[in-house]
């Protein structure tokens, strides 16, 4: 059986640092954001970490996936 995924389109995503002013070091999000949304995250794109996914798996109306997410699992 074919599945059609209706209003989805493929997405740039990236691992991304952020600076924890409270311990003066850098850590990694949980999340994994679109360039856009590690701007929104005061982050950095971590280079080398991109991966294209649907946008579905975006958090609604956010530019950065859920907790912890895992692109291969779905």
């Amino acid at each position: 059986m074919q599945t059609t995924v209706l209003n989805s389109m493929r997405v740039e995503i990236h691992k991304v640092r952020m600076y924890n002013a409270a311990t003066d070091e850098w850590i990694i999000s949980r999340r994994m954001a679109t360039p856009s949304g590690a701007a929104r995250m005061h982050g950095e794109i971590i280079p080398g970490t991109k991966v294209l996914v649907n946008s579905d798996q975006l958090e609604q109306g956010m530019e950065w996936t859920k907790l912890d997410f895992s692109p291969g699992a779905n």
